[in-house]
């Protein structure tokens, strides 16, 4: 008895085809042995989200950044961590219900892993202790260091340049007890903070994200339930700044990265940034930049299309310094009242 394997078609794709690597538009079938040693051929499905997401992983050589920026041994383990994070990253974003850990081998039985993975030979290989031994081999790495890597090898291989760098900090409630100790062995402390989700009541950890003007990630790190913006803003500088500056890229963010420290460190590194300015800031630096200005001096900001119903906004651009660093100012008023964005105060 024998197996001559060929490749795999795509579940919903006439006609099209994949093998680890490629998507080719090719009919295909499998010859395999049935009882009694009788070959014939059948096809087996590869349902098509899995397929596309393991091309684009492999495009961009996903696998090959976790193999290498973890610390494992070939030969103490079955599967690689690159296949382990693999399967984890096309089970939860490929399938509709996001299985739990112990359940992410299910969804790859009767697949014919050898066309998806270099190393995993069967679903059992994908139980819960070795995905969970590399996840804590991921987490020794640093999380966000390796998201780095990854988000820039994307970024890299689809020639995407980016102009703009939008930082921000989510909430996430979560119900439950959690150990208060936890912390102390280097994980991020589940607690009570700011919710943005406005449940106060419910402990939370923190995401901070950094995406371009399209939305595709830069960076991500998890956060303390506490962590405010001015602590992240100060995170993120320490691990992006490089990247910053190399493609002079224009940091986002909201106003608790106007900080006397912050700003002197975006300035010594050559960065340019855009936030609003906060009323307490510079010895009321807002307030001497607007009694200089004229309403009659202000200028109708254009409207792009599509944007006809956005509330009218007039401007001016004011140059100013701040402890010898050179800023520009942008005052503006608007047409209503509608809100923290749009208060009739002029604003940065």
């Amino acid at each position: 008895m024998g197996q001559m394997r060929d490749q795999t078609r795509i579940t919903g794709t006439k006609g099209m085809v994949y093998r680890k690597g490629t998507l080719e538009d090719r009919k295909s079938t499998r010859r395999t042995a049935r009882f009694g040693g009788v070959m014939e051929n059948v096809i087996v499905d590869i349902p098509f989200p899995l397929a596309v997401s393991s091309k684009l992983l492999d495009d961009f050589g996903f696998t090959e950044i976790i193999d290498s920026s973890l610390d494992w041994d070939p030969k103490q383990c079955k599967t690689s961590p690159g296949d382990a994070c693999k399967s984890i990253v096309m089970a939860t974003s490929s399938i509709k219900e996001r299985p739990a850990i112990m359940n992410i081998g299910l969804n790859y039985e009767e697949l014919p892993l050898d066309l998806l993975f270099d190393t995993v030979q069967s679903a059992a290989d994908l139980d819960r202790f070795s995905l969970a031994e590399h996840l804590d081999r991921l987490y020794e790495a640093g999380t966000d260091k390796v998201y780095l890597k990854v988000a820039s090898a994307v970024r890299a291989h689809y020639e995407i340049v980016s102009k703009r760098a939008h930082s921000d900090t989510t909430s996430v409630n979560v119900w439950g007890m959690y150990d208060s100790d936890y912390q102390n062995d280097g994980g991020i402390d589940i607690t009570y903070g700011y919710s943005k989700d406005r449940r106060p009541d419910l402990k939370q950890y923190m995401i901070g994200k950094v995406v371009d003007e399209n939305g595709i990630s830069i960076y991500s790190r998890p956060l303390d339930g506490n962590t405010s913006d001015v602590e992240w803003n100060q995170m993120c500088l320490d691990s992006i700044e490089d990247v910053l500056r190399r493609e002079d890229m224009i940091y986002v963010a909201d106003s608790k990265v106007v900080t006397d420290r912050l700003i002197k460190r975006l300035d010594e590194a050559g960065i340019r940034f855009v936030s609003r300015l906060p009323e307490n800031f510079g010895n009321s630096l807002q307030a001497r930049i607007l009694k200089d200005v004229n309403v009659s001096d202000l200028v109708i900001m254009e409207k792009i299309p599509g944007e006809e119903k956005r509330t009218d906004r007039a401007y001016k651009e004011v140059a100013v310094e701040w402890e010898g660093i050179a800023l520009r100012a942008i005052p503006q008023i608007t047409s209503h009242n509608r809100g923290k964005g749009d208060n009739p105060n002029s604003r940065f």
